[in-house]
């Protein structure tokens, strides 16, 4: 039976204002600029924002009804509440209650969106898939993602992150995934939650809100592995990652720079496949290990939903390759940083030996008290293995004396370009990153654009 207004507000509880709010609609939306005709409009209010000033915009798109925290009898229909966003949570909770299919919630410091986009083409194989839409992965996003649940689907894959302790807690009581993958631990979100074993700590609670007859799929490679294991509440347990000891084991990884594809193995019930992924990512070997355990998990075998990785497609800016005016080769990885992620950004430009090797890093962010310490480590860990490394930010500075060969810092976006004006030509390839409060996409669009 599909929903009215009526029978959402007598559900919750709710005043329902109106002469005729028993016409169904279609969906629930709370931004404007999506609203289809038959929606209702959820007017979400907080400290940055008010959903109220745009019930004229949404009307004019076709809204049917609204869900207010301030009466006014000129748009009916509408439930009046008193907290848009718990009454968010509420109906979240009673769309997640209601679906029939199987629920995949993932976390972790790196690698979340990318394996959701993953796990949700491979999924797609065998059925209709659900996913958080873009990187929708806070305490908005989560519940907006399960509100659109309905039993057309049969997956759902929700991906949690977390900015400080309890957030992960709170979002997965409102899951409650059948399917709980954590994809690695490491140091990210120091800024509050001050060290990796409490990193460890927050996003073990996706481990313990389960639904009945769940799954927890950990990284066996993670330090934190011990403790991840013990903090499971679910029925069954899956590892996936390098080590031997791995459910799916993933071994011999190779990148063709040339072809810009990763091939890999993975070992699972004494049998070996192979695979190829059109990426220059050798981290996202790993991601993908951690999708077909999921697939696994929910009962089917790789060889059933390998179709989807044909029809994958990367989130934007993660190790995107591009060509700059200038003719040198572009890896844009400007979506974000942390210090495990910088790495394997260094790792992927030694790989090129027949070309100039540039970085360009912004600044890592969210490292708390340990942030010039994460950089100069950096700093050491490049020595050596690149051409260029040129960055922007005060915290460079420190390390920057432990680089081989040219190493600058720039005071700002614009006095970089001007150096790379002359420097970069078709034998150079350049790798950008840094965190998104650094901004570093401006660089790859003044130089490719």
């Amino acid at each position: 039976m599909q929903e009215t207004l009526e029978s959402i507000g007598k559900r919750f509880g709710k005043k329902v204002v109106s002469n005729s709010s028993d016409t169904p609609f279609g969906d629930i939306s709370i931004d404007s600029r999506t609203i289809k005709e038959g929606d209702i409009f959820l007017c979400l209010e907080g400290p940055n924002f008010d959903g109220h000033l745009f019930i004229e915009e949404s009307k004019k798109k076709g809204a049917v009804g609204f869900i207010l925290e301030k009466e006014d009898f000129s748009i009916e229909p509408y439930i009046l509440i008193n907290d848009s966003s718990n009454f968010l949570n509420e109906l979240s909770t009673y769309k997640r209650n209601k679906f029939k299919g199987k629920v995949i919630g993932l976390t972790g410091s790196n690698g979340k969106t990318t394996t959701k986009e993953m796990i949700y083409s491979l999924l797609n194989q065998k059925g209709n898939c659900s996913k958080t839409l873009g990187n929708q992965n806070n305490h908005i996003g989560v519940p907006l993602t399960l509100i659109h649940l309905n039993n057309d689907y049969d997956f759902s894959v929700v991906e949690m992150g977390t900015n400080s302790a309890g957030e992960i807690n709170s979002l997965s009581s409102i899951v409650r995934p059948d399917v709980a993958l954590i994809t690695n631990i490491g140091e990210s979100h120091l800024e509050k939650l001050e060290t990796v074993e409490k990193v460890a700590e927050e996003k073990s609670f996706i481990l313990k809100n389960p639904s009945k007859d769940s799954v927890a799929i950990l990284p066996r490679d993670s330090d934190h592995f011990g403790y991840l294991r013990d903090s499971c509440l679910t029925n069954t347990l899956i590892t996936f990652g390098y080590h031997k000891d791995s459910d799916f084991h993933l071994d011999k990884v190779e990148i063709d720079v040339n072809k810009n594809q990763v091939s890999f193995n993975i070992n699972h019930s004494m049998k070996t496949n192979s695979f190829v992924l059109d990426t220059l990512a050798t981290h996202n070997c790993l991601n993908m290990c951690a999708a077909l355990s999921v697939c696994h998990s929910i009962g089917f075998s790789m060889d059933e939903v390998r179709g989807g990785i044909k029809n994958l497609s990367y989130p934007r800016r993660r190790m995107e390759l591009k060509s700059t005016k200038a003719g040198a080769l572009l890896i844009d990885d400007s979506y974000n940083s942390n210090p495990d992620s910088m790495k394997k950004s260094i790792d992927l430009l030694s790989n090129y030996k027949d070309k100039k090797k540039f970085l360009i890093a912004g600044e890592m962010a969210e490292l708390g008290n340990l942030e010039s310490f994460y950089h100069e480590e950096i700093c050491k860990y490049a020595s050596k293995k690149l051409d260029e490394f040129l960055c922007i930010g005060k915290l460079w500075e420190e390390g920057i004396s432990h680089l081989h060969g040219e190493a600058r810092i720039f005071s700002s976006k614009d006095e970089l370009l001007e150096y790379l004006d002359f420097r970069l030509d078709k034998d150079s390839i350049i790798l950008i990153k840094g965190s998104r409060s650094t901004k570093m996409d401006y660089i790859v669009d003044k130089i490719t654009k």
